[in-house]
């Protein structure tokens, strides 16, 4: 902290003050967490109970910018849209993920230790939610500290085919963890920032295709850990660059990673369609590595016979996460959901604990792993050098994220699945904050409109009676929405149809 503007102490005492007084209410007659609360704002509740002032939130290290932080706050942000409302106040979740980046960034935007010369794509991640406070406040800090992250993409050294090194420290590497860690920010301060955003989009997408196709597995159709340019990492083969195995928690970062940034980039996006290849192919593969008793996915994914490997939680959750919400975004095939089931049904049946003050515990996660000098990528270092800890971020994170995808499955409107059928005709066209339906009818009808929210919340619903047969069309002012992919239903007499719209 030494030689820090005095803000970050200030920021910092003020919101453990406020958490200690949380704290302590929540304790009132030994009731910590309230069990009848959903999953998601139950583990939620119990991560800020365990981390009140954030030095701990990836052990004890001090307060700190790093993807652990971000990736936690970004799952409480989660929890708290999805599920505050006038009966359930989760003000609280709110609070404690805002306070994090009130204590990491000053009042003339510096973050925290940030050092953009270490070009860590790592401390990236954080930034995925100064958007959404950006927008919220109207703070310039959070533009500012967004600017920052942005300019360390624009200079980040890059392989010679124009590859993300994942670190200054590692040069000449890729890493499936990278893609997770830049993407989906890059991709969204291209939609959100830039006024012709065509050539970023274009490298984000250059970002998959070029890690896909230098961590293939071609025994297992799946992705390996990383890759050196050079050949000249102990890890690395000598004639591919590969690591030598397809690591759990690296391949549900690459696979979190297309999801979200699927989601981000418009649909038009030219070359958009091949990461939706990369997607659908992992996953018409991965689901033979499933276990079949518990749902879970192991350490080392490609070896699940293996006797000493072991069933790893972090990425089961990251898989199980990318299955659920690629279906509802219309990524992956139904089909799927029973896998993602499997994997979830599990984890609360296996390695979720309740303790006796009501908190959560999720067990058996991949405390780190990695490629270096000291780490070699073989078989032996994933599975016996490396340890398993309760609630680590890396598994907690992703855990959230799946209880409220899963909550969204079961309370999705089966018409929210439907493409749009052959006899009735429909699109959408955009004018500004405008969205037109256009539809045709073959007999008169009434006629519902709903435009809703992906998870299912309903934005507008319009109904008109007696509507004639023939062309029509329906206005949708959207001015008062977010920039996100909303859902646009048409229902009549004998169809319904669903068709996506997204706002820029």
């Amino acid at each position: 902290m030494k030689n820090f503007p005095t803000q970050f102490y200030k920021s910092g005492a003020v919101i453990a003050t406020v958490l200690l007084l949380f704290h302590t209410t929540l304790r009132a007659d030994n009731v910590v967490v309230d069990p009848d609360l959903p999953l998601a704002v139950r583990f939620a509740r119990s991560e800020m109970l365990r981390h009140p002032d954030y030095k701990t939130i990836d052990g004890n290290n001090g307060l700190k910018w790093n993807y652990t932080h971000g990736l936690l706050c970004q799952s409480i942000f989660a929890a708290y849209d999805y599920y505050h409302s006038d009966t359930l106040d989760c003000t609280d979740l709110y609070t404690y993920a805002k306070g994090y980046y009130e204590a990491c960034i000053n009042s003339q935007g510096t973050i925290y230790k940030y050092k953009k010369e270490n070009y860590s794509l790592d401390h990236v991640n954080p930034g995925k939610n100064l958007f959404r406070l950006y927008n919220e406040t109207g703070d310039e800090r959070y533009l500012t500290a967004m600017r920052t992250l942005r300019d360390q993409l624009a200079d980040h050294p890059r392989t010679s085919d124009g590859g993300f090194w994942h670190k200054q420290n590692y040069p000449y590497q890729m890493w499936l963890d990278g893609l997770y860690m830049g993407a989906p920010y890059y991709a969204r301060y291209a939609r959100d920032m830039e006024s012709d955003p065509t050539a970023s989009y274009a490298d984000v997408i250059k970002q998959f295709e070029l890690v896909a196709s230098h961590t293939l597995d071609p025994h297992s159709g799946l992705y390996r850990h990383g890759w050196d340019e050079k050949r000249v990492q102990i890890w690395a083969d000598k004639t591919t660059g590969q690591s030598q195995h397809v690591w759990g928690r690296a391949l549900g970062w690459y696979t979190m990673a297309l999801v979200d940034v699927l989601e981000i980039l418009p649909e038009e996006t030219p070359d958009r369609e091949s990461l939706l290849t990369i997607l659908q192919g992992i996953f018409d593969k991965l689901p033979a590595y499933q276990d079949a008793e518990t749902g879970a996915w192991y350490q080392v994914v490609d070896y699940p016979d293996s006797t000493d490997n072991y069933q790893e939680i972090s990425c089961t959750a990251m898989f199980a996460y990318s299955i659920a919400k690629g279906i509802r975004l219309g990524y992956l095939d139904e089909s799927l959901m029973p896998v993602a089931r499997k994997a979830y049904e599990g984890l609360l049946a296996n390695y979720l604990d309740i303790e006796s003050d009501g908190k959560i515990t999720l067990r058996q996660i991949c405390s780190v792993a990695g490629l270096s000098n000291d780490r070699d990528g073989s078989y032996d270092y994933y599975v016996n050098q490396t340890k398993t800890i309760a609630n680590d971020p890396k598994g907690v994170g992703p855990f959230i994220l799946l209880c409220i995808e899963m909550e969204r499955a079961a309370k999705l409107p089966a018409a929210t699945q439907l493409p749009a059928v052959s006899n009735q005709p429909a699109r959408i066209t955009t004018d500004g904050d405008i969205a037109t339906l256009h539809y045709t009818l073959g007999r008169a009808s009434d006629v519902e409109i709903t435009l809703a929210t992906t998870d299912g919340r309903i934005c507008r619903q319009i109904t008109r009676k007696g509507i004639a047969a023939g062309a029509q069309c329906e206005r949708l002012d959207t001015r008062h929405l977010p920039a996100a992919l909303y859902l646009v239903r048409l229902h009549t007499c004998t169809e319904t149809t669903t068709l996506k719209y997204h706002k820029k």
